[in-house]
């Protein structure tokens, strides 16, 4: 799949989230508290309907309630748009955009319904760039291994010694633009990205125990 079919498939994905957190921007409280909170929670009070009845009369009067909708609209629109864009330019965009949509949402006045929805789009981007990289440093590694299929036990001395045979062109790092990496190991190979930190670590691998530390997005296979 091609790098821009990728980002189309990101596309319906955004405009379904538009869709879902305007509808949800009608709802009552009480009923908009309880979209998190399981059937067997028991950690948090029951939110009072006539509570929430009143509160959500006030935001109606106040104009909260439009200028909320307002906001996620020309919110999503901004993210839709770049869905447009090829990679790394929309993942930088999208970053920015959603770092000012954090700063307005900080700010007075309260936006109780973006705070609500927009944040739990903050590592969208950011996940969908992991995904793409891993998916692209596979298909790197299965040309490595139609290589090794036609050279017995030998790898590649670089990626570009795989087009055009092997690969029309090698894959760009969807974090940096710059090709994607490859080191050979002990026993073994890696293909990898640099990750949303866009530094190079020589593909190390992420930790299995904890999410701290430096690492790359690799495709590890070992021999």
């Amino acid at each position: 799949m091609k790098e821009m079919e990728m980002l189309a498939a990101l596309k319906p994905c955004l405009i379904a989230e538009r869709a879902n957190a305007l509808d949800a921007s009608t709802l009552p409280p009480h009923l908009v508290m309880n979209l998190n909170q399981s059937a067997d929670d028991t950690d948090h009070e029951p939110v009072n309907p006539l509570m929430s009845r009143l509160g959500l009369s006030v935001l109606n009067i106040s104009g909260t309630i439009s200028a909320d909708r307002r906001f996620i609209l020309e919110t999503m629109e901004k993210m839709i748009a770049l869905a447009d864009k090829p990679l790394p330019m929309a993942l930088v965009e999208f970053e920015d955009t959603l770092g000012a949509v954090q700063a307005r949402l900080k700010a007075f006045p309260p936006k109780p319904f973006p705070s609500l929805f927009l944040a739990t789009l903050n590592h969208v981007p950011q996940t969908f760039a992991i995904h793409e990289a891993r998916r692209r440093a596979g298909l790197t590694a299965i040309a490595i291994e139609r290589y090794r299929v036609d050279h017995p036990n030998e790898l590649p001395n670089q990626l570009a010694d795989l087009v055009p045979q092997y690969l029309k062109e090698i894959a760009e790092d969807p974090f940096d633009g710059k090709p994607l990496r490859f080191r050979t190991k002990a026993k073994g190979y890696v293909v990898y990205s640099v990750g949303a930190d866009r530094e190079d670590h020589s593909g190390r691998e992420r930790s299995l125990t904890t999410s701290f530390g430096k690492y790359d997005e690799t495709f590890c296979v070992d021999r």
